[in-house]
């Protein structure tokens, strides 16, 4: 028996043993394809300044698309009766077959491929009879108007993009200086810049190239840069912004071209796909790929490729737009990666706390986020709605809402669930378009909607989506019609109201921003109109 045991013992040593020879080769072979790679980069970061002095061709840029076509309404919708307080309808047992989707769900306009709309079944008409008309909007009365936020602090206020901070001196024998981007501090070693290059001829971006290069700015700029992205969870946006603002505030009395040249020779040097080209007027401009659909911002096609255009932060957007004119870049040549903007990690910041209450039909939601992290956001590239609604800011923000909400809908059906959280967002956040309270398009991410006092359509239904899902466990899609995002919901089972079918299943509407409504009750605007899928839960 004993030999037995010993053979066994054996057998299970030498495959280990083997398994870990294999393990070791394959990363050895990780090792040698990762160096191989390194080294293909460095060579071709290496030819960036052969690629500047060379030729530079003309390209026209384009505008990309506004997310909504129609504005938005003024004043929060309200439905013909209000229906918070009357009970549900009886959950039917859902048909054996449903019907075939007549059509499939596609992207955003332009530049995003064309859409396919879904189209929506309204009720039968004794549920909405055609000679109701909605009246016209009245004060909500006290019992139903949420509370303001006991704090609104000065950061609620619209922030306006200011100039970065001049970056304090270093004192006597520090090699370091210190530098802010919003409320984080940090360091970058001291760079003696000299005489940089400077005219408006393009060669003068090979030289720069070659100058940056010559002072070894990336190993002694990069490291420390990279190292602050680390330690506070920033994704590539956020990288990307503390670079720029480093760069402003230590060139911020030098001229837009040695700014941008820098931002474009740090970049590079970093691992992304960013290009440096000039207006017709010789104003410098970043051309940065992006793997996001963006909305009101240029863009160009370069090599079958999409770059966002970006330009100086300090001498602003020159006049003008169209044309301009780039190095020629070989396609076989590996520039980069391209900027990926979904957050996964909440950021690092100096902890400030803001803290929200929400409350109506008696559910309340109570807790505090970082409101050090929402500048970070304000101005955040306009996406599609879907990438808000991927993305976690402050998975332990999210957690708590979840939590809270799930011990105060455990009683109710499915419909009667839904029906309360639906209520629940419409009646615990003040209303105001984006244009209204910041002066531009400006969507939530989940965490944004506790922070500011009012919020539009797209915001409250990011907010419901996720809360449909994470607390109710309901399936549901976030659909946009013209001008105005909203969600519809699979209840697995049937009942009247505007619907459609999509993959044999039927969704319901149920509008965060239509007040007093119910699951089933749709805008009367957009009644029998083809909704477009933005995102599936």
């Amino acid at each position: 028996m004993k030999r037995y045991l010993l053979l066994a013992v054996a057998i299970v040593m030498g495959a280990v043993s083997a398994m870990a020879q294999q393990n070791d080769a394959f990363e050895e072979f990780r090792r040698k394809a990762q160096s191989d790679y390194n080294s293909f980069r460095d060579k071709v970061v290496e030819d960036y300044a052969n690629f500047l002095e060379g030729v530079w061709s003309q390209y026209e840029s384009f505008k990309a698309p506004e997310r909504y076509s129609d504005p938005k309404p003024q004043e929060q919708p309200s439905a013909p009766v209000d229906y918070h307080k009357q009970p549900a309808k009886a959950d039917v047992p859902q048909p054996k077959e449903q019907p075939k989707m007549e059509s499939k769900v596609a992207d955003v306009p332009p530049p995003a491929p064309v859409e396919k709309p879904v189209t929506m079944t309204p009720p039968a008409p004794k549920e909405q009879p055609k000679s109701v008309t909605p009246p016209a909007p009245k004060e909500q009365p006290k019992s139903v108007t949420p509370p303001q936020p006991k704090e609104q602090p000065k950061s609620l206020e619209q922030p306006k993009p200011a100039p970065a901070p001049a970056p304090e001196p270093a004192a006597k024998n520090v090699l370091n200086k210190r530098y802010m981007y919003h409320s984080l501090k940090f360091e970058v070693p001291y760079i003696a810049w000299g005489t940089l290059p400077n005219g408006s001829d393009t060669k003068v971006y090979a030289n720069l190239w070659k100058t940056y290069a010559s002072l070894k700015v990336e190993k002694e700029v990069l490291p420390h840069l990279q190292k602050v992205a680390k330690d506070c969870n920033f994704n590539d946006w956020f990288f990307f912004e503390c670079l720029r603002s480093y760069v402003d505030s230590e060139m911020a009395s030098m001229a837009p071209c040695q700014r941008m040249s820098l931002t474009h020779y740090l970049m590079s040097k970093a691992g992304y796909d960013v290009r440096i080209a000039v207006t017709k007027s010789g104003a410098p401009m970043l051309l940065v790929s992006i793997n996001q659909n963006l909305y009101s911002r240029r863009y160009a096609t370069l090599g079958g490729k999409r770059f966002y255009i970006f330009y100086d932060n300090i001498a602003g957007s020159p006049s003008g737009g169209g044309s301009f004119y780039t190095c020629d870049i070989p396609q076989s040549a590996d520039c980069g990666r391209a900027l990926d903007l979904i957050i996964r990690e909440e950021p690092k910041m100096p902890y400030k706390a803001h803290k929200y209450s929400l409350d109506f039909g008696g559910i309340h939601v109570e807790g505090e986020i970082n409101a050090n992290v929402m500048p970070l956001l304000y101005r955040y590239p306009q996406m599609e709605i879907g990438c808000y609604a991927e993305s976690v800011v402050s998975a332990k923000v999210e957690r708590e809402v979840t939590a809270q909400l799930a011990s105060q809908l455990t009683s109710s059906n499915k419909l009667e669930a839904v029906n309360k959280l639906l209520q629940f967002v419409q009646r615990a956040f003040s209303y105001a378009t984006d244009d209204a309270q910041h002066g531009f398009e400006k969507p939530y991410f989940f965490e944004e909607l506790l922070y500011y006092p009012k919020s539009d359509c797209e915001d409250r239904s990011i907010f419901y989506s996720y809360l449909l899902k994470s607390v109710l466990g309901v399936e549901n899609h976030l659909i946009r019609f013209p001008g105005h995002e909203t969600v519809a919901v699979n209840l697995g089972s049937k009942i009247e109201g505007d619907n459609y079918t999509y993959e044999g299943k039927t969704f319901y509407i149920s509008d965060p921003t239509y007040m007093g409504a119910v699951t089933g009750m749709a805008m009367k605007s957009y009644k029998g109109a083809k909704p477009i899928i933005d995102y599936i839960r």
